[in-house]
């Protein structure tokens, strides 16, 4: 099962490349480093804005090891 630091969160740009421009260890730490509320942050990261907003700049990805049987 994936764990919480299993994850980074990222604001990338708004191309077809997603290149990243922050990457933080949670959302409130990526919040600080561009300036902007955590709750700004956090409703971009939401489940359902990720549906609805493919392009919306923020992405949260698994880096977790993908064998874990645990």
């Amino acid at each position: 099962m994936a764990k919480r630091n299993d994850y980074v969160y990222m604001a990338v740009t708004k191309d077809k490349y997603e290149l990243p421009l922050f990457v933080a260890d949670s959302t409130k730490e990526l919040a600080e480093m561009m300036g902007l509320p955590h709750k700004t942050v956090s409703m971009y990261m939401s489940p359902v804005n990720q549906n609805n907003r493919k392009n919306s700049g923020f992405v949260k990805v698994y880096i977790g090891d993908l064998d874990d049987d645990e």
